[in-house]
Protein backbone atom coordinates (compact mmCIF):
# COMPACT_ATOMS: atom_id res chain seq x y z
CA UNK A 1 0.00 0.00 0.00
CA UNK A 2 1.36 3.36 -1.03
CA UNK A 3 1.57 6.00 1.66
CA UNK A 4 -1.26 8.12 -0.61
CA UNK A 5 -3.22 5.02 0.01
CA UNK A 6 -2.36 4.60 3.30
CA UNK A 7 -3.01 7.77 4.12
CA UNK A 8 -6.57 8.18 2.61
CA UNK A 9 -7.44 5.04 4.19
CA UNK A 10 -6.79 5.84 8.14
CA UNK A 11 -8.01 9.46 7.20
CA UNK A 12 -11.33 7.67 6.06
CA UNK A 13 -11.39 5.70 9.27
CA UNK A 14 -10.68 8.59 11.65
CA UNK A 15 -13.69 10.64 10.29
CA UNK A 16 -15.62 7.94 10.45
CA UNK A 17 -14.95 7.22 13.82
CA UNK A 18 -14.67 10.49 15.29
CA UNK A 19 -18.61 11.51 13.50
CA UNK A 20 -19.79 8.25 15.43
CA UNK A 21 -18.46 8.81 19.10
CA UNK A 22 -20.98 7.94 21.77
CA UNK A 23 -21.30 10.86 23.72
CA UNK A 24 -23.37 10.36 26.32
CA UNK A 25 -26.19 12.88 28.13
CA UNK A 26 -23.70 14.42 30.92
CA UNK A 27 -21.00 14.85 28.48
CA UNK A 28 -22.93 16.53 25.57
CA UNK A 29 -24.33 18.83 28.40
CA UNK A 30 -20.78 20.10 29.64
CA UNK A 31 -19.79 20.63 25.82
CA UNK A 32 -22.83 22.73 24.85
CA UNK A 33 -22.80 24.65 27.89
CA UNK A 34 -19.35 24.80 28.58
CA UNK A 35 -18.75 26.04 24.76
CA UNK A 36 -21.73 28.51 24.24
CA UNK A 37 -20.81 30.13 27.87
CA UNK A 38 -17.08 30.59 26.69
CA UNK A 39 -18.48 32.02 23.25
CA UNK A 40 -21.14 34.08 24.49
CA UNK A 41 -17.96 35.56 27.12
CA UNK A 42 -16.25 37.09 23.84
CA UNK A 43 -14.03 34.07 23.34
CA UNK A 44 -13.87 33.70 19.38
CA UNK A 45 -13.90 30.09 18.83
CA UNK A 46 -13.69 30.42 14.89
CA UNK A 47 -10.34 31.35 15.18
CA UNK A 48 -9.53 28.60 17.51
CA UNK A 49 -11.09 26.46 14.53
CA UNK A 50 -9.29 28.34 11.79
CA UNK A 51 -5.84 27.32 13.77
CA UNK A 52 -5.69 31.26 13.78
CA UNK A 53 -5.69 31.49 17.83
CA UNK A 54 -4.32 29.06 20.89
CA UNK A 55 -6.75 27.93 23.14
CA UNK A 56 -5.67 25.96 26.54
CA UNK A 57 -8.25 23.28 28.31
CA UNK A 58 -7.63 21.32 31.23
CA UNK A 59 -10.00 18.19 31.46
CA UNK A 60 -10.06 17.22 35.17
CA UNK A 61 -11.36 13.23 34.84
CA UNK A 62 -10.83 10.89 31.35
CA UNK A 63 -14.09 8.40 31.58
CA UNK A 64 -14.04 7.15 28.33
CA UNK A 65 -12.31 9.98 26.80
CA UNK A 66 -15.39 11.54 24.27
CA UNK A 67 -14.92 15.09 25.89
CA UNK A 68 -11.78 15.77 25.10
CA UNK A 69 -11.49 13.51 21.92
CA UNK A 70 -14.39 15.52 20.96
CA UNK A 71 -12.54 18.93 21.66
CA UNK A 72 -9.42 18.42 20.40
CA UNK A 73 -11.03 17.12 17.19
CA UNK A 74 -13.75 20.21 16.75
CA UNK A 75 -10.83 22.54 18.14
CA UNK A 76 -7.62 22.39 15.58
CA UNK A 77 -6.66 25.52 17.79
CA UNK A 78 -6.41 23.66 20.96
CA UNK A 79 -4.45 21.69 23.17
CA UNK A 80 -5.60 19.97 25.75
CA UNK A 81 -4.17 18.35 29.45
CA UNK A 82 -5.73 15.58 30.60
CA UNK A 83 -5.95 14.45 34.55
CA UNK A 84 -6.67 11.10 35.19
CA UNK A 85 -6.25 9.52 38.22
CA UNK A 86 -6.94 5.97 37.96
CA UNK A 87 -4.82 4.03 35.15
CA UNK A 88 -6.88 1.32 34.58
CA UNK A 89 -9.13 4.05 33.11
CA UNK A 90 -6.99 5.21 30.80
CA UNK A 91 -5.69 1.98 29.66
CA UNK A 92 -9.42 1.13 28.81
CA UNK A 93 -9.92 4.25 27.14
CA UNK A 94 -6.99 3.70 24.96
CA UNK A 95 -7.89 -0.35 24.79
CA UNK A 96 -11.43 0.01 24.01
CA UNK A 97 -13.05 3.13 23.42
CA UNK A 98 -11.09 4.31 20.73
CA UNK A 99 -9.05 6.82 22.37
CA UNK A 100 -5.55 7.75 20.57
CA UNK A 101 -2.61 6.58 22.01
CA UNK A 102 -1.29 10.15 23.43
CA UNK A 103 1.82 10.48 25.37
CA UNK A 104 1.08 10.14 29.18
CA UNK A 105 2.57 11.10 31.95
CA UNK A 106 2.79 9.77 35.62
CA UNK A 107 3.23 12.22 38.08
CA UNK A 108 4.55 10.26 40.53
CA UNK A 109 5.06 11.19 44.53
CA UNK A 110 8.36 10.62 45.91
CA UNK A 111 9.70 10.44 49.50
CA UNK A 112 12.74 12.61 49.77
CA UNK A 113 15.47 12.03 52.00
CA UNK A 114 14.13 14.40 54.30
CA UNK A 115 10.89 12.62 54.62
CA UNK A 116 8.99 15.71 52.65
CA UNK A 117 6.73 14.32 49.49
CA UNK A 118 7.95 15.68 46.34
CA UNK A 119 5.57 15.83 43.29
CA UNK A 120 7.83 17.54 40.65
CA UNK A 121 9.34 13.80 38.94
CA UNK A 122 7.14 12.89 35.74
CA UNK A 123 7.33 10.03 34.31
CA UNK A 124 6.44 9.00 30.36
CA UNK A 125 4.71 6.08 29.40
CA UNK A 126 2.12 4.95 26.91
CA UNK A 127 -0.43 1.77 28.21
CA UNK A 128 0.37 -1.45 26.29
CA UNK A 129 3.78 0.26 24.60
CA UNK A 130 1.74 1.33 22.38
CA UNK A 131 4.18 3.89 20.66
CA UNK A 132 6.84 1.52 20.33
CA UNK A 133 4.89 -1.20 19.08
CA UNK A 134 6.47 -1.13 15.54
CA UNK A 135 7.47 1.28 12.73
CA UNK A 136 4.26 0.48 10.52
CA UNK A 137 1.69 0.87 14.00
CA UNK A 138 3.22 4.37 14.84
CA UNK A 139 3.39 5.42 11.49
CA UNK A 140 -0.27 4.28 10.88
CA UNK A 141 -1.54 5.93 14.10
CA UNK A 142 0.57 9.42 13.15
CA UNK A 143 -1.76 9.39 9.64
CA UNK A 144 -5.28 8.38 11.67
CA UNK A 145 -4.86 10.74 14.37
CA UNK A 146 -2.47 13.61 12.26
CA UNK A 147 -1.23 16.61 14.91
CA UNK A 148 -4.46 16.00 17.21
CA UNK A 149 -1.39 13.37 19.20
CA UNK A 150 0.80 16.43 19.76
CA UNK A 151 -2.31 18.48 20.89
CA UNK A 152 -3.50 15.97 23.73
CA UNK A 153 -1.85 15.03 26.81
CA UNK A 154 -2.73 13.14 29.21
CA UNK A 155 -1.43 12.65 32.86
CA UNK A 156 -1.76 10.12 35.55
CA UNK A 157 -2.36 11.58 38.52
CA UNK A 158 -4.21 13.14 41.15
CA UNK A 159 -6.29 16.41 40.20
CA UNK A 160 -5.30 18.36 42.88
CA UNK A 161 -1.63 17.27 43.09
CA UNK A 162 -1.71 18.12 39.33
CA UNK A 163 -2.65 21.92 39.31
CA UNK A 164 -0.83 22.44 42.57
CA UNK A 165 2.04 21.54 40.67
CA UNK A 166 1.55 23.42 37.99
CA UNK A 167 1.35 26.21 39.92
CA UNK A 168 4.43 25.66 42.27
CA UNK A 169 6.13 25.16 38.87
CA UNK A 170 5.08 28.67 37.36
CA UNK A 171 5.56 30.72 40.51
CA UNK A 172 6.87 33.47 39.02
CA UNK A 173 3.64 35.05 37.67
CA UNK A 174 5.04 36.34 34.13
CA UNK A 175 5.43 32.61 33.49
CA UNK A 176 1.64 31.26 35.23
CA UNK A 177 0.11 34.06 33.35
CA UNK A 178 0.89 32.27 29.98
CA UNK A 179 -0.30 28.98 30.97
CA UNK A 180 -3.35 30.63 31.68
CA UNK A 181 -6.44 27.63 31.18
CA UNK A 182 -9.15 29.33 29.06
CA UNK A 183 -11.58 26.18 29.31
CA UNK A 184 -11.78 24.03 32.47
CA UNK A 185 -14.05 20.11 32.59
CA UNK A 186 -14.29 18.82 35.75
CA UNK A 187 -15.93 15.10 35.05
CA UNK A 188 -14.56 13.16 37.78
CA UNK A 189 -16.52 10.81 40.42
CA UNK A 190 -15.34 8.65 43.45
CA UNK A 191 -16.75 4.57 43.60
CA UNK A 192 -20.06 6.03 45.13
CA UNK A 193 -20.76 8.53 41.96
CA UNK A 194 -19.80 11.84 44.28
CA UNK A 195 -17.20 14.47 43.01
CA UNK A 196 -14.18 13.97 45.60
CA UNK A 197 -14.75 16.16 48.37
CA UNK A 198 -11.37 17.55 47.48
CA UNK A 199 -11.68 18.73 44.42
CA UNK A 200 -14.81 21.29 45.91
CA UNK A 201 -13.64 22.39 49.26
CA UNK A 202 -13.53 25.58 49.97
CA UNK A 203 -10.44 26.18 51.39
CA UNK A 204 -8.93 23.25 49.67
CA UNK A 205 -5.53 23.11 47.67
CA UNK A 206 -7.51 21.72 44.38
CA UNK A 207 -9.93 25.06 44.05
CA UNK A 208 -6.89 27.53 45.68
CA UNK A 209 -4.60 26.73 42.41
CA UNK A 210 -7.09 26.57 40.00
CA UNK A 211 -8.32 29.95 40.80
CA UNK A 212 -4.64 30.80 39.49
CA UNK A 213 -4.14 29.06 36.40
CA UNK A 214 -7.70 30.28 35.05
CA UNK A 215 -7.88 33.34 32.64
CA UNK A 216 -9.01 36.11 34.86
CA UNK A 217 -10.89 37.77 31.86
CA UNK A 218 -12.39 34.91 30.12
CA UNK A 219 -12.08 31.68 32.29
CA UNK A 220 -14.80 29.31 32.29
CA UNK A 221 -15.57 25.90 34.23
CA UNK A 222 -17.67 23.69 33.77
CA UNK A 223 -18.01 20.79 36.10
CA UNK A 224 -20.76 17.43 35.97
CA UNK A 225 -22.34 16.90 39.48
CA UNK A 226 -24.56 14.18 40.47
CA UNK A 227 -27.92 15.12 42.33
CA UNK A 228 -28.04 13.88 45.99
CA UNK A 229 -31.47 14.90 46.04
CA UNK A 230 -34.00 12.41 44.73
CA UNK A 231 -37.03 14.86 43.53
CA UNK A 232 -40.26 15.15 44.87
CA UNK A 233 -43.48 12.91 44.32
CA UNK A 234 -46.29 14.87 42.46
CA UNK A 235 -48.70 14.50 46.22
CA UNK A 236 -45.03 16.41 47.83
CA UNK A 237 -45.34 19.22 45.56
CA UNK A 238 -49.43 19.52 45.42
CA UNK A 239 -49.57 19.09 49.55
CA UNK A 240 -46.22 20.79 50.17
CA UNK A 241 -45.16 18.45 52.21
CA UNK A 242 -41.90 16.78 51.89
CA UNK A 243 -40.20 13.85 53.14
CA UNK A 244 -37.98 14.44 56.00
CA UNK A 245 -34.30 15.62 55.43
CA UNK A 246 -35.69 17.31 51.87
CA UNK A 247 -35.63 21.53 51.54
CA UNK A 248 -37.76 22.35 48.43
CA UNK A 249 -35.43 25.97 48.11
CA UNK A 250 -32.54 23.02 47.75
CA UNK A 251 -34.16 20.69 45.25
CA UNK A 252 -30.47 19.87 43.81
CA UNK A 253 -29.55 18.96 47.10
CA UNK A 254 -27.58 20.28 50.10
CA UNK A 255 -24.19 18.83 48.48
CA UNK A 256 -24.20 19.94 45.29
CA UNK A 257 -25.96 23.47 46.47
CA UNK A 258 -22.55 23.57 48.54
CA UNK A 259 -20.42 22.80 45.74
CA UNK A 260 -21.82 25.47 43.16
CA UNK A 261 -21.57 28.18 46.02
CA UNK A 262 -18.03 27.30 46.75
CA UNK A 263 -16.73 27.01 43.04
CA UNK A 264 -19.24 30.48 42.75
CA UNK A 265 -17.26 32.17 46.08
CA UNK A 266 -13.60 30.65 45.00
CA UNK A 267 -13.47 31.26 41.27
CA UNK A 268 -15.51 34.87 40.96
CA UNK A 269 -13.72 36.78 44.55
CA UNK A 270 -15.45 39.86 44.97
CA UNK A 271 -12.53 41.77 44.68
CA UNK A 272 -11.96 40.54 41.24
CA UNK A 273 -15.20 42.79 39.74
CA UNK A 274 -18.12 45.30 40.96
CA UNK A 275 -21.56 43.62 42.37
CA UNK A 276 -21.44 40.59 44.61
CA UNK A 277 -19.53 38.57 41.96
CA UNK A 278 -17.20 39.23 38.97
CA UNK A 279 -18.85 36.63 36.09
CA UNK A 280 -21.31 34.61 36.47
CA UNK A 281 -22.27 30.68 37.90
CA UNK A 282 -25.54 28.82 36.67
CA UNK A 283 -26.67 25.38 36.42
CA UNK A 284 -28.65 23.35 33.85
CA UNK A 285 -30.20 19.90 34.29
CA UNK A 286 -29.54 16.71 32.50
CA UNK A 287 -32.85 14.86 33.56
CA UNK A 288 -32.03 11.57 31.76
CA UNK A 289 -29.03 10.57 34.29
CA UNK A 290 -29.89 12.98 37.47
CA UNK A 291 -26.68 14.81 36.68
CA UNK A 292 -26.34 18.79 36.79
CA UNK A 293 -23.86 21.15 35.21
CA UNK A 294 -22.10 23.84 36.31
CA UNK A 295 -20.97 26.56 34.67
CA UNK A 296 -18.52 29.76 36.28
CA UNK A 297 -17.58 31.74 33.84
CA UNK A 298 -15.63 34.92 34.30
CA UNK A 299 -16.46 36.43 31.20
CA UNK A 300 -20.10 37.02 31.62
CA UNK A 301 -21.35 40.04 33.42
CA UNK A 302 -24.62 40.45 34.99
CA UNK A 303 -26.70 42.80 37.27
CA UNK A 304 -25.89 42.65 40.53
CA UNK A 305 -29.65 41.73 41.69
CA UNK A 306 -29.99 38.69 39.09
CA UNK A 307 -27.66 36.95 41.50
CA UNK A 308 -29.77 37.66 44.47
CA UNK A 309 -32.50 35.94 46.41
CA UNK A 310 -35.16 38.18 44.74
CA UNK A 311 -37.82 37.06 42.45
CA UNK A 312 -38.96 40.26 41.33
CA UNK A 313 -40.18 40.50 37.45
CA UNK A 314 -37.69 42.41 36.11
CA UNK A 315 -35.10 39.76 37.40
CA UNK A 316 -37.29 37.03 35.94
CA UNK A 317 -37.12 39.11 32.81
CA UNK A 318 -33.25 39.56 33.22
CA UNK A 319 -32.72 35.93 32.96
CA UNK A 320 -34.87 34.91 30.60
CA UNK A 321 -32.71 37.41 28.37
CA UNK A 322 -29.58 35.83 29.50
CA UNK A 323 -30.79 32.57 28.49
CA UNK A 324 -31.96 33.84 25.58
CA UNK A 325 -28.59 34.79 24.52
CA UNK A 326 -27.09 31.59 25.78
CA UNK A 327 -29.74 29.83 23.18
CA UNK A 328 -28.44 32.09 19.93
CA UNK A 329 -25.38 31.65 20.90
CA UNK A 330 -25.51 27.97 20.96
CA UNK A 331 -26.39 27.81 17.57
CA UNK A 332 -23.82 29.66 16.37
CA UNK A 333 -20.94 27.64 18.28
CA UNK A 334 -22.82 24.55 16.26
CA UNK A 335 -22.47 26.02 12.90
CA UNK A 336 -19.00 26.78 13.99
CA UNK A 337 -18.16 23.69 15.27
CA UNK A 338 -20.00 22.17 12.43
CA UNK A 339 -21.26 19.70 14.62
CA UNK A 340 -24.45 17.53 14.55
CA UNK A 341 -24.77 17.77 18.60
CA UNK A 342 -27.75 19.59 19.43
CA UNK A 343 -26.21 22.31 21.55
CA UNK A 344 -29.50 24.53 21.54
CA UNK A 345 -31.63 22.09 23.72
CA UNK A 346 -29.29 21.38 26.24
CA UNK A 347 -27.60 24.72 27.16
CA UNK A 348 -31.34 25.84 29.18
CA UNK A 349 -33.19 23.13 30.79
CA UNK A 350 -33.80 23.74 34.42
CA UNK A 351 -31.42 26.68 34.27
CA UNK A 352 -30.85 28.13 37.58
CA UNK A 353 -28.26 30.75 38.67
CA UNK A 354 -26.72 29.50 41.80
CA UNK A 355 -27.53 31.80 44.43
CA UNK A 356 -27.38 32.13 48.35
CA UNK A 357 -25.14 29.69 50.58
CA UNK A 358 -25.04 26.48 52.07
CA UNK A 359 -23.84 26.74 55.39
CA UNK A 360 -21.28 23.68 55.58
CA UNK A 361 -22.21 22.60 58.90
CA UNK A 362 -25.94 21.46 57.32
CA UNK A 363 -24.24 19.49 54.63
CA UNK A 364 -22.45 17.28 57.03
CA UNK A 365 -25.46 16.63 58.57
Amino acid sequence: MTNHLRKSSWSNNQTALLSNLHVIADVKSMLSVGLSTISLAGYNLDQVTHRTRNMRILCVGLGGGSLPLFLAHNLPGATLDVVEIDGSVIEAAVETMGFPPCEIHRLQANVSSHGLETRNQIRSNVPGGHLNAGHEYAINQEVLWGGLLNRVTVYEADGEHFVEDLVQKRFNEERLSRQYYDLVFVDAFDGEDVVPTKLWTRDGAFLKNLNKLLHPKHGTVVVNLHTDSPPPSILEKVTGQYRSGFDPSLSQGRKIQEACCTYRDVLLPPETGTGPTAGLAFTVAVPSQGNISLVVSRGLSIQSHLDSQSQNQQSAQEKQMFVEKLQAESKYVQKVLNTRLDFFKRVSRGFQVVQGRVSPAKVLQ
